[in-house]
């Protein structure tokens, strides 16, 4: 079971819903759902903090975009510790420049990041790859050369092995972005 939520950064100004009076509830509905795999994003520091200490069954992966380190928004991949052993891990950022922090490219207003994991299950001892991502909100260039770079970079890290890809797109099924992430031309 996977699942992916933008759980909205704790600095927005959002008044009765903001984190505090929300992230119990956050924590609930994850807790319902019972995902396997969750793919977060917006996560500031102060939330992953509340969140590990809500989601106890799970381990985390990943890091803060502004830096490599805490900085920024994460884009955090939370995995059953109970079934999924960490085998490898990772973070690019969606850019010209991926592998440098913090970097950012094309239109994009804001840096973004992708945080990926291959995992190994602890019952059947399959691999699978999980990626990421949280996409820009106003570069509709950046978008589209988002979404090839995953492409590019699912190719080279997974290469024929199972992939999920989770994330915030910010985008419809009619944007250029998500037709260039369906294509089957890769």
């Amino acid at each position: 079971r996977v699942m992916t939520y933008n759980i909205r950064n704790s600095r927005a100004a959002d008044g009765v819903n903001k984190w505090s009076n929300r992230k119990h509830l956050l924590a609930d509905v994850i807790k319902k759902v019972n995902p396997d795999i969750l793919g977060t994003q917006e996560v500031l520091k102060d939330q992953l903090r509340d969140l590990k200490k809500m989601l106890p069954a799970y381990n985390v992966y990943g890091v803060g975009r502004n830096n490599g380190k805490h900085a920024g928004e994460h884009s955090n991949i939370f995995y059953k510790h109970a079934r999924y052993y960490l085998v490898a891990g990772g973070n690019f950022w969606l850019s010209e420049t991926p592998a440098l922090p913090g970097s950012k490219s094309w239109d994009a207003a804001i840096t973004r990041i992708c945080t990926w994991v291959k995992l190994k299950d602890k019952r059947t001892l399959d691999e699978i790859f999980v990626f990421n991502t949280h996409f820009d909100h106003k570069g509709k260039q950046a978008q589209i050369k988002s979404a090839a770079l995953l492409r590019q970079m699912i190719d080279s890290i997974a290469g024929e092995q199972p992939v999920i890809v989770t994330g915030d797109f910010n985008f419809t099924p009619d944007n250029s972005g998500y037709k260039e992430m369906i294509s089957e031309e890769h």
